[in-house]
């Protein structure tokens, strides 16, 4: 059930950021956001904690930012996996992210 609430938390934040940043976050609807906060979870979980390995003493200096960028980049992955989600611009993805985040530590 938390996984379920995660999934939809997420998604909901990701159609904020499409409303927030109109021209250069696009998602096509509801669904696509669940379909993008799905991926990105998986995505997370696959390839980000690999990256959260290697980049580990990196993220121990910046104080957490390299994880803010990892997941950006985990955000341009599913930009490019899926059609239903376009973020123009590694900035807007480092934005999202960084949405994604205070979002996740609010809300769940």
């Amino acid at each position: 059930m938390d996984y379920i609430i995660h999934i939809l938390v997420e998604a909901g934040i990701i159609i904020l950021g499409g409303v927030i940043f109109k021209s250069n976050i696009k998602i096509k609807g509801i669904f696509s956001a669940i379909i993008a906060a799905i991926v990105i979870a998986l995505l997370n979980a696959s390839l980000g904690n690999v990256l959260e390995f290697i980049f580990g003493p990196v993220n121990f200096i910046t104080l957490g930012l390299a994880g803010l960028l990892i997941n950006a980049f985990m955000l341009k992955v599913a930009d490019w996996i899926l059609p239903g989600l376009k973020i123009d611009g590694f900035l807007y993805a480092i934005l999202l992210s960084l949405m994604i985040s205070a979002g996740n530590y609010l809300f769940l």
